[in-house]
């Protein structure tokens, strides 16, 4: 569950776990899925080559159940809220952009929760029917709350809280964690949950911005 420097999950799998099969390629042993680039939280790695098939099956058929927890910018319209919009990559961009499937956009669902509303921003989660490439980050940026810290999907907005508790609140990553994964185990056939805790830096936010919004109401 934690971001590691100077290494790649698949290197420390394969030092750990010597001939875990490759279900997403060579290159990457044991990888069933896959989070972005400083999502932290919980995956699934299969040891063996019949898990790895079952459970590539069960992403597909959407019978993973993802939930994510994030901090956004602002306070959404609704408590929860479903958005259907399909996303696409545009020629020649490294975003991941809202794309009519005429375009190239595909299918894309995702439904959210308001967990708290805390002034200059809000704590969510998230459950992705879909997994898309930035799926999340995207969709909640297309409702105007993008993932605080994101450098790629406005990355360049910052939290301002009030000066007695610091003014600019500084991220060095977009504040986006798998919080919770549920599958049917490969081979026991059981329904299964794993979590990984909120990291660090995340609650450290949330406990700044509850101060701010306990300041704003005072």
């Amino acid at each position: 569950s934690e971001r590691v420097r100077g290494g790649t999950l698949s290197e420390l799998l394969a030092e750990r776990f010597p001939g875990l099969p490759s279900p997403q390629g060579e290159d990457r042993p044991g990888i069933v899925h896959r989070l972005d680039a400083e999502t932290s939280g919980v995956l699934v790695v299969a040891r063996t080559e019949a898990a790895g098939v079952e459970l590539k099956r069960q992403f597909a058929a959407r019978e993973v159940k993802k939930t994510y927890c994030t901090i956004v910018y602002g306070e959404p319209r609704f408590d929860s809220d479903y958005i259907d919009k399909p996303i696409g990559r545009g020629k020649g961009s490294e975003r991941v952009m809202i794309l009519k499937e005429a375009d190239g956009g595909r299918p894309a669902e995702t439904f959210y929760r308001t967990m708290e509303r805390l002034s200059v921003g809000s704590y969510l989660e998230c459950e992705p029917r879909t997994g898309r490439t930035h799926q999340i980050r995207v969709h909640l940026e297309s409702i105007g709350h993008p993932v605080v810290g994101d450098k790629l999907y406005r990355g360049k907005r910052t939290l301002r809280l009030p000066r007695n508790l610091g003014g600019k609140l500084a991220v060095d990553r977009h504040l986006l964690h798998a919080f919770r994964l549920e599958f049917t185990h490969p081979v026991t056939e059981e329904r299964v949950a794993f979590e990984a805790p909120q990291p660090a830096d995340m609650v450290r936010v949330l406990e700044r911005l509850r101060l701010a919004a306990t300041s704003d109401e005072s």
